[in-house]
């Protein structure tokens, strides 16, 4: 049992996933003694006209929701839109830490991160929307989301479950996310094989928080999922040990 008051992780997922993808980190971490929560985002598990109604204000409001009713210190752990989400509520903890794990840097998607997706994945976005109306598998555009590394197993549960994006959450994820750094300790975490991200991504996140160099492992976008998630469980626990012995 997690002793009261013990913290707590708290893991938000990015695009077009869902609680689903935190599955491993939650055993991991469950059987290591550690409480998490994994919510699914609101209009994440709905289709596409519900989700395109969804703001970040209207989800970071949501896991504020849930951080305030839980009687400990959180790690914030944000996945890729997810830490766009965790960013702006981080803005308003005064204990605690945020993990931002492949996230969308605080000042938004800017050109040059679109240039290193074109060049990683031509026509991804038009490839993935493809694949979720016809769900040929060999549609799937893996480098996406895993690197080569990943599991069958990883790459079989990311196809059968990836769903729509909202046009609106994107649109808002091209302009700045928040205007100061998080009042918390921050680790930015990044996978050497991200498609979707550069590392002068990470390194604009690691930079506007203040925070120690950034960790990159070997992995792609979705690290929990892949070979490396053992490593990064392993870091998320870590920060939740500097909040029980501060």
């Amino acid at each position: 049992m997690t002793a009261r008051g013990a913290p707590v992780a708290v893991l938000v997922h990015g695009a077009r996933h869902a609680a689903w993808c935190w599955d491993d980190a939650i055993a991991w971490l469950g059987a290591r003694g550690h409480r998490t929560i994994a919510p699914t985002l609101r209009g994440h598990d709905a289709d596409r006209g519900e989700l395109d109604r969804v703001t970040l204000d209207d989800l970071a409001a949501d896991v504020r929701a849930r951080i305030e009713a839980i009687e400990a210190p959180v790690v914030l752990v944000g996945h890729s839109l997810g830490g766009a989400v965790a960013q702006k509520v981080a803005l308003g903890l005064s204990r605690g830490a945020l993990v931002l794990v492949s996230s969308v840097p605080p000042t938004g998607v800017l050109p040059e991160d679109d240039a290193h997706l074109a060049e990683r994945v031509p026509d991804a976005l038009a490839r993935i929307e493809a694949f979720l109306v016809r769900r040929d598998p060999a549609l799937f555009p893996r480098a996406l989301f895993l690197s080569d590394r990943a599991s069958a197993e990883a790459v079989d549960l990311v196809r059968a479950r990836l769903g729509p994006a909202s046009r609106r959450l994107g649109a808002e994820l091209r302009i700045p996310i928040v205007d100061r750094p998080a009042p918390i300790p921050v680790h930015v975490i990044a996978g050497e094989d991200d498609a979707f991200l550069p590392p002068a991504a990470h390194e604009r996140t690691r930079a506007f928080h203040r925070a120690p160099p950034v960790r990159t492992l070997p992995g792609g976008h979705d690290l929990m999922l892949d070979r490396a998630a053992p490593e990064l469980f392993g870091l998320i626990e870590a920060t939740l040990a500097t909040l029980e012995n501060p």
